[in-house]
Protein backbone atom coordinates (compact mmCIF):
# COMPACT_ATOMS: atom_id res chain seq x y z
CA UNK A 1 0.00 0.00 0.00
CA UNK A 2 1.30 3.70 -1.04
CA UNK A 3 -0.82 5.55 1.23
CA UNK A 4 -0.97 4.23 4.98
CA UNK A 5 -1.71 5.93 8.63
CA UNK A 6 1.86 5.81 9.71
CA UNK A 7 5.50 4.41 8.81
CA UNK A 8 6.00 1.00 9.09
CA UNK A 9 7.68 -0.72 11.82
CA UNK A 10 10.49 -2.09 9.29
CA UNK A 11 11.35 1.83 8.93
CA UNK A 12 13.69 4.26 11.25
CA UNK A 13 11.88 6.59 12.15
CA UNK A 14 13.79 10.48 11.02
CA UNK A 15 11.22 13.07 11.37
CA UNK A 16 13.10 15.63 9.05
CA UNK A 17 11.43 19.00 7.91
CA UNK A 18 11.92 19.94 4.60
CA UNK A 19 11.00 24.00 3.09
CA UNK A 20 7.57 23.82 1.17
CA UNK A 21 5.77 21.58 3.16
CA UNK A 22 7.11 17.99 3.14
CA UNK A 23 8.23 16.13 6.25
CA UNK A 24 10.45 12.57 5.80
CA UNK A 25 9.15 10.93 8.85
CA UNK A 26 11.10 7.67 8.02
CA UNK A 27 13.18 5.22 5.81
CA UNK A 28 13.94 1.93 4.75
CA UNK A 29 17.14 -0.15 3.03
CA UNK A 30 16.42 -3.42 2.18
CA UNK A 31 19.87 -4.27 2.78
CA UNK A 32 22.70 -2.67 5.05
CA UNK A 33 25.05 -4.60 2.90
CA UNK A 34 24.17 -4.34 -1.13
CA UNK A 35 26.49 -6.46 -3.18
CA UNK A 36 27.49 -5.14 -6.73
CA UNK A 37 25.09 -5.60 -9.97
CA UNK A 38 22.26 -5.98 -7.38
CA UNK A 39 19.30 -3.96 -6.66
CA UNK A 40 18.85 -1.45 -3.51
CA UNK A 41 15.09 -0.55 -2.30
CA UNK A 42 14.64 1.80 -0.33
CA UNK A 43 11.70 3.38 1.17
CA UNK A 44 11.27 7.20 2.33
CA UNK A 45 8.00 7.49 4.07
CA UNK A 46 6.72 11.35 3.39
CA UNK A 47 3.77 13.37 5.05
CA UNK A 48 2.82 16.05 2.43
CA UNK A 49 1.25 19.27 3.96
CA UNK A 50 -1.89 20.54 3.10
CA UNK A 51 -0.31 23.78 1.21
CA UNK A 52 2.71 21.97 -0.15
CA UNK A 53 4.65 24.02 -3.05
CA UNK A 54 4.18 22.41 -5.69
CA UNK A 55 6.76 21.53 -8.58
CA UNK A 56 8.94 19.69 -5.76
CA UNK A 57 10.77 16.59 -6.64
CA UNK A 58 13.27 14.28 -4.19
CA UNK A 59 17.27 13.74 -4.67
CA UNK A 60 18.63 10.73 -3.47
CA UNK A 61 22.55 10.37 -4.02
CA UNK A 62 24.69 7.70 -2.74
CA UNK A 63 28.04 9.24 -2.42
CA UNK A 64 31.17 6.87 -2.24
CA UNK A 65 34.37 7.25 -0.24
CA UNK A 66 36.35 6.87 -2.55
CA UNK A 67 36.61 8.82 -6.36
CA UNK A 68 35.08 11.95 -7.35
CA UNK A 69 32.14 12.30 -5.65
CA UNK A 70 30.12 14.40 -7.68
CA UNK A 71 31.08 11.75 -10.48
CA UNK A 72 31.11 8.68 -8.77
CA UNK A 73 27.67 9.26 -7.10
CA UNK A 74 24.79 7.33 -7.74
CA UNK A 75 21.76 9.44 -8.39
CA UNK A 76 18.15 8.33 -7.99
CA UNK A 77 16.69 11.97 -8.10
CA UNK A 78 12.84 11.59 -9.10
CA UNK A 79 9.80 13.97 -9.30
CA UNK A 80 6.93 11.43 -8.56
CA UNK A 81 6.40 9.22 -5.40
CA UNK A 82 6.68 5.60 -6.31
CA UNK A 83 6.21 6.43 -9.81
CA UNK A 84 2.89 7.63 -9.87
CA UNK A 85 2.50 10.71 -7.51
CA UNK A 86 3.48 14.23 -7.22
CA UNK A 87 3.68 15.67 -4.14
CA UNK A 88 0.80 18.59 -4.30
CA UNK A 89 -1.37 14.93 -5.77
CA UNK A 90 -0.95 13.28 -2.69
CA UNK A 91 -3.40 13.19 0.17
CA UNK A 92 -2.28 15.63 3.16
CA UNK A 93 -1.33 14.61 6.40
CA UNK A 94 -1.07 10.19 5.50
CA UNK A 95 2.27 8.77 5.01
CA UNK A 96 3.33 8.12 1.70
CA UNK A 97 5.61 5.54 0.79
CA UNK A 98 7.75 6.31 -1.96
CA UNK A 99 9.60 3.08 -3.07
CA UNK A 100 12.87 3.96 -4.83
CA UNK A 101 15.30 1.26 -6.56
CA UNK A 102 18.78 1.59 -7.07
CA UNK A 103 21.29 -0.96 -9.18
CA UNK A 104 24.37 -0.81 -7.20
CA UNK A 105 27.14 -0.84 -10.08
CA UNK A 106 30.15 -2.72 -10.59
CA UNK A 107 33.01 -0.94 -10.01
CA UNK A 108 30.87 0.02 -6.56
CA UNK A 109 32.86 -2.67 -4.84
CA UNK A 110 35.19 -1.88 -2.03
CA UNK A 111 34.07 1.26 -0.86
CA UNK A 112 31.86 3.07 2.09
CA UNK A 113 28.99 4.39 0.65
CA UNK A 114 26.56 7.70 2.11
CA UNK A 115 22.95 7.72 1.85
CA UNK A 116 21.77 11.57 1.28
CA UNK A 117 18.01 12.72 0.14
CA UNK A 118 17.10 15.77 -0.07
CA UNK A 119 14.09 18.09 -1.65
CA UNK A 120 14.88 20.61 -4.82
CA UNK A 121 12.73 23.03 -7.19
CA UNK A 122 11.80 20.74 -10.20
CA UNK A 123 11.00 23.67 -12.40
CA UNK A 124 12.37 27.91 -12.11
CA UNK A 125 15.54 27.82 -10.12
CA UNK A 126 16.44 24.33 -9.31
CA UNK A 127 17.70 24.90 -6.31
CA UNK A 128 17.56 22.54 -3.17
CA UNK A 129 14.67 23.35 -0.29
CA UNK A 130 15.88 24.29 2.71
CA UNK A 131 16.26 21.64 5.88
CA UNK A 132 14.08 23.24 8.29
CA UNK A 133 14.16 20.74 11.47
CA UNK A 134 16.61 18.02 10.93
CA UNK A 135 15.14 15.36 13.14
CA UNK A 136 18.64 14.25 14.85
CA UNK A 137 20.21 13.33 11.39
CA UNK A 138 23.39 15.31 9.87
CA UNK A 139 22.74 18.11 7.11
CA UNK A 140 25.02 18.45 4.51
CA UNK A 141 24.14 21.00 1.33
CA UNK A 142 20.74 20.80 1.63
CA UNK A 143 20.62 17.34 1.88
CA UNK A 144 20.18 15.09 5.02
CA UNK A 145 22.56 12.49 5.67
CA UNK A 146 20.12 8.85 6.23
CA UNK A 147 23.47 6.38 6.50
CA UNK A 148 26.48 4.56 5.54
CA UNK A 149 26.89 1.24 4.03
CA UNK A 150 29.84 -0.99 2.39
CA UNK A 151 29.90 -2.27 -0.60
CA UNK A 152 32.67 -5.66 -0.44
Amino acid sequence: EMVVDAIPDTSQPVNVVFEGGVTLQGFHMSTARPTTETNLEIEFDWKIDPNVNPRMGIFVHLVPSKGDPAKDQIAADHVLLSDLLAFEQAPPNKTIRDIVNVTIPFDAGGKDWTVYVGVWNVRGNGKRRAVLDAGGTTVDDGRVELGKFTVP
